[in-house]
């Protein structure tokens, strides 16, 4: 404790504190892509990935190139447009096995 005096009025008692250690940046644990926990957005953003998600679904190009979609892109997954695209769960599980075949730092 430290004691502020102050002339002419009352001693102010002030905790003193231990100096902040360094601010180290967080660093993000690699995360495997997949259809159900990447949106649309994230997936085209990764090369790699966005060829995956075409070779197995090519008509995903004209859902994604459509104005009304555009805004979404960031919120949806591709499973959310499930009812646009012909997507099985079949489809789902062969494009997950290759996107996690996918180095994780991407």
């Amino acid at each position: 404790m430290a004691r502020l005096k102050t002339p002419g009025r009352k001693t102010l008692d002030a905790p003193t504190y231990v100096s902040a250690p360094a601010f180290e940046q967080p660093v993000g644990a690699p995360a495997i892509l997949s259809v159900e926990s990447f949106s649309i957005e994230e997936l085209m953003r990764v090369p790699q990935a966005w060829a995956i998600v075409l070779k197995h679904v090519p008509s995903v190009r004209l859902v994604v190139a459509a104005q009304q979609a555009k805004p979404h892109l960031g919120n949806m997954t591709l499973s959310s447009f499930a009812l646009y695209l012909p997507l099985t769960p079949t489809t789902y599980a062969a494009i997950d096995a290759e996107l996690a075949q996918l180095p994780k730092s991407l």
